[in-house]
């Protein structure tokens, strides 16, 4: 595990590499909430679902496994006949992005039978939910999924009933501190120390140095961290 210490040096450390007329001071507040911020958007750009999807490879699925929350089970709420929604705010953590997802349905005498999630975009909605091969279907075991608005949807064709959903997802990382400063609510900081696999660690302070230098203009370092950050892809 890599030490706040260590995360907070090697940001110093490259962080100084800027041309000292357009660097400037930062104080230990800014420099965790750059941590943080680089933590999070590496995380999103190189492993969120534009990216395709958590598991795309073995290697991906390593990294972050620490942050994948599994089987968890959130109730639902009936919409109208077709639609059935979850709330995400309900999960035990912080919900980030999806990993995978079962719907628990009954339909007749066959009770909790488990159907396999496909997760649809917004824009491929409407054309999945009418095509017969791709739409709900419980004798396939299939149903369909979309995110909006802090809700996870489940969809039926009308012949089944949906009784839960469980749920893979990943979570939020836990926010990096350090201890010497208070925060805006008044709370004192506490040592965090980095929580996912140490070789991240660089990408993420690289992800960190590219914000923090956006935020000073400076097009010379943001190069150099940006060629840093695609040499990790």
């Amino acid at each position: 595990m890599v030490s706040i210490d260590e995360l907070i040096y090697k940001f110093k450390l490259k962080y100084d590499k800027l041309d000292s007329q357009q660097r400037r001071n930062l104080l230990l507040p800014q420099i965790i909430l750059y941590l943080n911020e680089g933590i999070l958007k590496r995380i999103l750009e190189k492993y969120g679902p534009k990216e395709g999807g958590f598991e795309i490879t073995q290697k991906r699925t390593q990294d972050l496994q620490k942050l994948v929350i599994q089987n968890e089970e959130l109730s639902v709420t009936e919409i109208d006949k077709y639609t059935y929604s979850s709330n995400l705010l309900s999960l035990t953590e912080k919900f980030l992005f999806p990993v995978r997802s079962r719907t628990i349905a009954s339909k007749g005498n066959c009770k909790e039978i488990t159907l396999y999630n496909i997760d649809v975009t917004h824009n491929d909605f409407n054309y999945i939910i009418n095509d017969p091969y791709q739409n709900p279907n419980f004798e396939w075991r299939e149903t369909i999924v979309t995110y909006a608005s802090d809700n996870m949807y489940t969809y039926s064709d009308g012949t089944f009933t949906i009784d839960k959903v469980k749920l893979d997802y990943m979570r939020y990382p836990k926010q990096v501190d350090k201890a010497g400063y208070t925060h805006f609510d008044g709370s004192l900081s506490a040592n965090v120390d980095f929580e996912l696999p140490d070789y991240l660690a660089d990408e993420c302070v690289d992800m960190a140095v590219y914000l923090a230098s956006g935020s000073i203009a400076n097009p010379t370092q943001m190069q150099i961290s940006e060629t840093n950050i695609q040499k990790a892809e």
